[in-house]
């Protein structure tokens, strides 16, 4: 198991804007992206390089994303109650 890279803390029903460093893709390479429990939160890609999280109930998740270029990040969700 891999460390997570980072935690982020949504407020239930408050989306949260995540932006990564690197692009998400280029041309017809995209990155993958997974959720771990989608009944925890949801995430809408935006642009190349920015996610929308949005929490659906209190919980944790991981979101892990791998690029085109072969790197790798795990973020691990907390949806909390206001």
């Amino acid at each position: 198991n891999q460390a997570p890279d980072g935690f982020i803390e949504v407020v239930l029903g408050r989306p949260r804007l995540l932006t990564l460093k690197e692009d998400l893709g280029t041309g017809d390479q995209f990155a993958q992206v997974s959720l771990g429990d989608p009944t925890v939160a949801d995430v809408g890609i935006l642009n190349a390089r920015q996610f929308r999280i949005t929490g659906h109930r209190a919980g944790v998740t991981d979101l892990v994303i791998s690029t085109p270029g072969g790197e790798t990040y795990i973020f691990r969700i907390q949806v909390v109650y206001d």
